[in-house]
């Protein structure tokens, strides 16, 4: 029977890991070998490139970031709160990113003295590199427009809970109402633990996953949502946003990549 047979050549070094590959087809059986066809090029997809990247932390990266309220960099972590009443802060990076489709991970840690509150937000948003909301329960979100957040909350302000989650849209108060309770998932944001958020988006589902890192524990959510539709546009600002009131916290975000 007549075979046809693949030959690949890569005319580009070996080491060029996003180089194209040339091919042919000829095909045989008992009588010979046909002429090669045609040739044709295949190049590989390349492996995603991180746009933010503060993957060993936040040492010297004032100059990469808008840093509005109280954030700051503290060591090698970004300080979205740092233990006084009445704070409020938002970052962002200085350059907007592709919101269309992305993921980013982040590792973060709340503490302070007992009893803690509020928390703090992941912002996607166009209201500008200064936006900031309203602190306490606000988590520094509240009153922000063209956004979609995702809320880290650990205190009960109008009946969500002391450990609760949820998706927010155009400023919307990050309270009760669309807000999941983690109670009974082994996830715990009050726990001081060093935790870490993975989200990703594929243009309609934002899938958020939170881990523990000390007791694995995990608790994932998925969320519909049109996020160019209600930023305005497939670029926006990303980062943070955080607030407390009369009970304070430290937060701190200590890795970041997107």
């Amino acid at each position: 029977m007549p075979c046809a047979c693949a030959q690949s050549r890569n005319w580009m070094t070996v080491a060029s890991l996003i180089a194209p590959y040339f091919f042919v087809v000829s095909a045989s059986n008992a009588n010979g070998e046909s002429n090669n066809s045609s040739q044709v090029a295949s190049t590989p997809n390349a492996a995603p490139v991180n746009t933010i990247n503060f993957g060993n932390g936040f040492t010297g990266a004032a100059g990469s970031l808008f840093l509005n309220g109280n954030a700051a960099i503290n060591g090698s972590a970004l300080q979205l709160l740092n233990g006084a009443q009445n704070q409020v802060s938002s970052v962002y990076s200085n350059t907007k990113q592709n919101v269309a489709s992305f993921s980013t991970t982040f590792d973060f840690q709340m503490t302070g003295n007992w009893p803690i509150g509020d928390g703090f937000t992941f912002v996607i948003q166009n209201a500008g590199s200064n936006a900031l909301g309203i602190f306490g329960g606000g988590l520094g979100y509240k009153g922000m427009g063209n956004s979609v957040a995702i809320k880290f909350d650990m205190f009960d302000n109008a009946g969500e809970g002391n450990n609760s989650t949820g998706l927010y849209i155009n400023g919307t108060p990050p309270e009760a109402a669309g807000s999941v309770n983690l109670d009974g998932t082994g996830f715990n944001m009050r726990s001081y633990d060093p935790s870490r958020a993975t989200i990703s988006y594929d243009g309609a589902t934002l899938t958020v996953t939170l881990k523990d890192l000390l007791t694995g524990a995990t608790a994932t959510q998925h969320y519909t949502v049109n996020i160019p539709s209600i930023v305005g546009s497939n670029l926006a600002y990303v980062g943070f946003t955080a607030g407390d009131g009369s009970l304070t916290s430290n937060i701190q975000i200590l890795k970041w990549t997107y």
